[in-house]
């Protein structure tokens, strides 16, 4: 099931599919999940968000087998712009650091 659940925001629900638990390794949902992707409005040329950029070959191509699938307009596709988010684990290792270079005396 695809809902789109406002302007920048698509949530799948695997729970339909019919190769669930099979295929999960080779979906494009699972590599798209790692992928951020935001509304026009976050790229720099629209406002001061420096991480939003557009789409690479492989996320375009991603982005265009939903579209031939039906899962997301052509449209809305046309306004996806990826984001470059920091790791999760980045401040608590640059904490880390700095951490251990107090404790080193640096």
């Amino acid at each position: 099931m695809i809902e789109m659940t406002g302007e920048a925001h698509m949530l799948i629900d695997c729970a339909g599919c019919p190769v669930r638990g099979v295929h999960c390794d080779d979906c494009i949902v699972t590599a798209l999940a790692t992928i951020s992707v935001g509304a026009p409005a976050d790229s720099p040329a629209a406002s001061t968000h420096s991480h939003a950029m557009l789409l690479d070959a492989a996320e375009q191509r991603a982005v265009d087998l939903f579209v031939r699938a039906g899962l997301i307009g052509r449209d809305r596709a046309a306004t996806l712009r990826a984001v470059r988010a920091p790791h999760p684990r980045a401040r608590s290792m640059r904490e880390h650091a700095a951490d251990t270079a107090v404790a080193a005396g640096w």
